[in-house]
């Protein structure tokens, strides 16, 4: 287990190396266009701008409520789901430098999970206005963003460390996983709210993704998280990390054999 300890704190120590990976993999997806990584936002700004008026009145709500709603949710559900899909993907994506760099393989989960930072602060163009029009800011709201964008990360640094790993064996997982991402979307909170539960908001309280998104989400939106949402994060912090720690140190001595 020193060994991964090691490796983990070793990565963090050639920070350099992840930064520069991850900005390149930015450009590198935007070469040769005029706006770059703007395009991303033009994207995701159009997807909420008629995906908001339209929902609202399929849904029935209110546009002033429902419309920050919706476009905090989209672009922070964006977040998660890439961050756990190319999580997966975190070590096939990096064989060629698996294969000829001896670099922490911890190197590769940072500069997977640093990538979907800046993806994310990117996609806050769009929401800033959202957040200042509608009166949703605060100071406190603010810390508490931070604490839970904290608290997200890291567990996204962490399924890439244990799903980076089995998927280097097992390469149908990223497939697997795309499937499971696309039918978690219909029954987590992004396009509707708990309150339209009525009654059986106890369904949403038992899909774990509310409460991660409830932590960043709920800041955004001026509200305090509950601290059931905290908790029940906190807890799949723990188990993920333990688990993520086990699988690689069972299988690290393997990883350049499966690259």
């Amino acid at each position: 287990m020193n060994l991964i300890f090691k490796d983990i704190i070793d990565g963090w120590r050639h920070s350099y190396i992840w930064r520069a990976l991850a900005w390149s993999d930015i450009m590198q997806r935007y070469k040769r266009t005029r706006i770059g990584p703007l395009w991303g936002v033009i994207t995701t700004g159009v997807v909420i701008l008629f995906i908001g008026p339209i929902y609202s009145r399929l849904f029935g709500q209110n546009l002033s409520e429902y419309f920050p709603y919706v476009a905090i949710s989209y672009v922070l559900w964006n977040f998660f789901a890439t961050l756990i899909l190319e999580g997966a993907n975190s070590l096939i994506a990096s064989t060629e430098f698996i294969k000829h760099v001896a670099w922490p393989f911890s190197v590769y989960f940072y500069r997977c999970t640093l990538r979907n930072l800046i993806v994310l602060a990117h996609n806050f163009i769009i929401l800033i206005p959202i957040v200042i029009y509608y009166d949703l800011y605060s100071v406190n709201g603010f810390w508490l963003f931070l604490i839970g964008l904290g608290l997200v990360s890291l567990l996204g640094l962490s399924i890439a460390m244990l799903l980076g790993v089995i998927s280097l064996q097992y390469r149908d997982v990223p497939q697997l996983l795309a499937n499971f991402m696309n039918m978690l979307f219909f029954i987590t909170p992004v396009f509707w709210s708990v309150n339209m539960l009525g009654a059986y908001k106890w369904m949403a309280n038992m899909n774990p993704v509310f409460h991660i998104l409830e932590v960043i989400r709920a800041p955004l939106l001026g509200k305090v998280p509950d601290r059931l949402s905290y908790i029940i994060v906190i807890l799949c912090l723990v188990a993920v990390i333990s688990m993520a720690l086990t699988t690689f140190k069972l299988n690290k001595k393997r990883l350049a054999f499966w690259a």
